[in-house]
């Protein structure tokens, strides 16, 4: 039972049997008005949102600044032009004159309000609907803009007025009176600008024809999908082989077939993680290692099975803040357990994902993932390099989705497309109404699954689930078909596989069995006579490798076999037949000349990290046939770990005055959680091997001007480089140029067109 003092502790804490309310006596009115008014500012709406309708906001102002501004300039040079032209005598020899095409030199023909550069400044004006609807024209008819910017500007309007004053004078409907131009209300709820969205949504809706709508991957697109990558994956044997060149330095054997293999399992990984959990493609991309728990205990089941399995929280799907803060979420939400279904290999996530990070971590990084590494960063498959503190953008994702459809020979038209959308409306209509019987969901679970919250709209549930559905079975195209398909009878046409077996229905199926024995028979007949000509004009080779020796593996006692199964991607991590290993040669022994190391051929040491979780194999080593001693390669327990693949930090743009500051605290201090290892200690071969050079040749020079050349002082630095306030490219430029003006530094040469 709680003592008494747990109980007042309690009530203190919620508010309740307290001697006084204010806590700090000190804090003056004005000082807690505004405390207020920041809390409802930074937390009515999310930090995105916020920034959002900043953007589209300074958008307006500097549109109604420019739109008037022209107009001035306009109006000053057809007063030059009048002042400088022959005036006629009659008013009527006007029309006489040319003024040629020249648009500045023709007479104004509307008058601009003196102020209307101030439309959006302070409180609204009788013209901010006029300069609002203005606006929204140029975003959406000259500029190309969907009918969703306009809203999006609308929106951020509301918002900027409704909280424009204190005392909500601004919040309510829109009212200028004409005799005093006194103003209420807000100008967004005008009529001028009501009457303009409902005039762009009709112009977005006859502009846009036919409705095009994501595409939804089904399961068996997704299943041709892995069927390609899988059929064109190199096995881990073929491709992940190095050559130690000493020091911990390694380069791939084969790079293309390494390029291709980490593409390949990025890929599997992506689509179904994507597919599994309906994500959309940015909140995929979204996803860092701190968001993966891949320490689950397994799933012990009733019937005493278990299960691996691990977790992915998902806190970036959309909307999510506003089910967080209704409750909606609870406290686990927002986590989804992804387990382990080899007998679906397509959308097997847990075994993508596992190999993806492995390779990822062992192989391009070489290092164990940082809490914020991004799962999916911005990569170059080629050079095997990867930004991992920078996520994969929409472009790139898009162009991953559209090459695999296409070369899976999936229909992906203009008029319905797969969009990044795809996975997630894939998922949810397979979970809904495509999984076998016993296997599909409820509508409960479907909406939990998609972060629909309870009370959301019909539209949208019918959107990812029934509009495919509606359309399949209002669909008689199909009416001349020889065999009834008619979806129309029941749910999916499930009627047709409760129909009897009638008379008709055997005859066609004995035709089919019939002809497709006919051609199995005629293939195997071909097949045989193939190969009996061939043994007839096999002809003996001209010389045969005796196989060496064989030679005892260290590891071959404990060897444990991956899960892939598949010929190329799905090998096991087995040794070749010894009959089948190639000698070594020339191409694939070098002997640095500058020292007596040898390279050899060899898989990367497996790091003493596992940062998946995943059962790996142990490291096997590519074993040439018997050599001199002094040639063999190196022991495994011998070969050092493979050197870290270095990344320049990304420096945040949020306030650009700031990131000078981050450019010599990276080059000088150590930070662990961002760069272990300042800047001015990296060995050449860090940022030559991955292009960062120009970057670390800008980063080195900005530290350097202000360590070595200004001693520190803070002071001067920033008065002699004004341009620091807009980031380190301008401050970098500003440097640069004062070097070449010192002679520090040249110029670079001017091609024979004029450019440098």
């Amino acid at each position: 039972m709680p003592s008494r003092s747990d109980l007042s502790s309690k009530a203190r804490q919620s508010g309740r049997v307290s001697s006084r309310i204010r806590n700090d006596p000190s804090i003056t009115f004005a000082q807690a008005m505004a405390a207020a008014d920041t809390v409802m500012e930074e937390n009515s709406k999310t930090k995105a949102t916020q920034k959002k309708y900043k953007l589209y906001f300074d958008q307006a102002v500097k549109y109604a600044k420019e739109f008037a501004e022209d107009e001035a300039k306009k109006h000053a040079a057809w007063k030059k032009h009048q002042s400088e032209a022959l005036h006629p005598e009659d008013e009527s020899d006007y029309t006489d004159l040319d003024l040629g095409d020249n648009k500045e030199c023709q007479e104004p023909t509307t008058g601009i309000p003196l102020d209307f550069d101030a439309a959006f400044d302070g409180p609204p004006k009788p013209f901010t609907p006029v300069a609002l609807a203005m606006f929204l024209s140029e975003k959406c008819v000259n500029q190309g803009c969907k009918v969703g910017v306009a809203y999006a500007i609308y929106s951020s309007m509301l918002a900027h007025y409704d909280n424009l004053d204190n005392n909500d004078k601004y919040r309510g409907d829109w009212a200028c009176d004409e005799k005093t131009g006194t103003c209420s209300g807000n100008p967004a709820r005008s009529g001028r600008v009501q009457r303009m969205l409902h005039s762009l949504k009709k112009k977005d809706a006859e502009d846009s024809g036919d409705r095009k709508h994501s595409r939804a991957m089904s399961r068996e697109d997704l299943d041709k999908i892995y069927a390609y990558v899988e059929r064109n994956c190199p096995s881990k044997l073929e491709a992940e082989q190095f050559i130690h060149h000493g020091e911990g330095r390694y380069s791939p054997l084969h790079p293309e077939l390494l390029s291709k293999r980490a593409e390949s399992l990025n890929n599997l990984a992506f689509i179904s993680t994507s597919w599994c959990i309906w994500t959309r493609c940015h909140e995929t991309t979204n996803l860092q290692y701190k968001h993966f728990d891949f320490n689950m205990e397994p799933k012990h089941c009733s019937n005493g099975q278990v299960h691996p399995r691990f977790s992915i929280n998902l806190r970036h799907r959309k909307n999510w803040q506003n089910k967080m803060e209704s409750g909606e979420l609870g406290i686990e939400g927002h986590y989804y357990n992804i387990y382990s279904c080899p007998d679906e290999p397509a959308v097997d996530a847990y075994r993508h994902v596992h190999e993806w990070v492995q390779f990822y971590s062992d192989i391009i990084l070489r290092r164990p993932l940082n809490p914020n590494d991004y799962i999916f960063p911005t990569i170059n498959f080629s050079k095997l390099t990867a930004n991992p503190e920078k996520e994969s953008d929409h472009t790139a994702v898009q162009k991953m989705i559209t090459q695999l459809a296409d070369a899976a020979g999936l229909p992906n038209s203009e008029r319905s497309k797969y969009t990044t959308h795809c996975f997630r409306r894939g998922g949810a209509q397979y979970r809904f109404s495509d999984a076998p019987l016993g296997k599909r969901w409820t509508l409960a679970r479907v909406r939990w699954w998609a972060g629909w919250a309870k009370g959301e709209t019909g539209d949208t549930i019918v959107r990812y689930l029934l509009d495919e559905l509606s359309t399949y079975e209002e669909d008689h195209r199909d009416a001349l078909c020889p065999v009834d398909e008619a979806a129309s009878n029941s749910h999916l046409g499930e009627d047709r596989a409760l129909r009897p077996f009638t008379a008709e229905d055997g005859k066609k199926l004995y035709e089919h069995c019939d002809d497709v024995l006919e051609t199995q028979f005629k293939n195997l007949t071909e097949h045989l006579v193939n190969v009996v000509r061939s043994q007839q004009l096999v002809r003996e080779p001209s010389f045969s490798m005796p196989p060496p020796p064989a030679q005892p593996h260290a590891n071959s006692s404990s060897r444990v076999q991956t899960p892939r199964t598949h010929a190329r991607c799905n090998a096991p991590y087995s040794l070749p037949p010894t009959s089948a290993r190639l000698p070594l040669t020339p191409s694939l022994v070098h002997t640095n000349s500058d020292s007596n190391i040898p390279r050899y051929p060899v898989l990367l040491p497996t790091q003493q990290h596992h940062s998946s979780g995943y059962p790996t194999t142990p490291t096997l080593h590519w074993q040439p046939p018997v050599q001199p001693t002094e040639n063999l390669p190196p022991a495994a327990s011998s070969l050092p770990p493979p050197q870290e693949r270095r990344t320049i930090p990304r420096i945040s743009k949020q306030k650009p005055e700031l990131q000078w500051k981050t450019v010599v605290d990276d080059w000088e201090l150590p930070q662990p959680n961002r760069c272990p290892i300042p800047l001015r200690e990296w060995d050449p071969a860090w940022y030559k091997d991955t292009n960062q050079a120009v970057m670390y040749h800008i980063r080195k020079t900005i530290a350097e001007e202000y360590i070595l050349e200004y001693g520190r002082d803070d002071t001067r630095f920033l008065k002699d480089y004004p341009s620091h306030v807009r980031g380190i490219t301008p401050l970098f430029k500003a440097i640069r140029a004062q070097h070449q003006k010192e002679g520090k530094a040249r110029s670079r040469a001017k091609r024979k067109d004029g450019s440098e």
